[in-house]
């Protein structure tokens, strides 16, 4: 809570208790710990990444590369986004479902044919 203009600002921390599938308890310290590996560290400005991102959502610098010896603009310049990467990703969904539906739709134009040729 913080107090009216001017005032000092606290920070209330609140402790949760998750129970797990196993009936099993753990503090929100616990899970913080063990969520760690599913980050990984940028080496250029030392944010926590989630893993499913390829580059520093703050820098850009391209995980588990550092850039003591190529210099910053080297790894800029190659790194690809995990906007990009996302965008890809739902370009490449995009164009598979297209290519699904128009098999679909060819298959269901042949058989038509078929069941047109059978009617004669």
């Amino acid at each position: 809570s913080s107090q009216g203009m001017g005032g000092t600002n606290e920070v209330e921390r609140i402790n949760v208790v998750v129970t797990t599938s196993s009936g099993a308890e753990k503090n929100s310290a616990d899970i913080g710990a063990n969520n760690k590996s599913e980050y990984w560290t940028c080496p250029v400005c030392t944010l926590s990444n989630p893993k499913i991102f390829l580059a520093c959502d703050a820098c850009g610098s391209t995980a588990g590369r550092s850039t003591m010896s190529t210099g910053r603009t080297d790894v800029v310049g190659q790194h690809a986004s995990n906007h990009a990467v996302v965008k890809k990703s739902e370009v490449q969904q995009a164009e598979e479902k297209k290519r699904q539906e128009e098999k679909a739709r060819k298959k269901h134009e042949k058989a038509e044919r078929k069941k047109a040729e059978l009617a004669r």
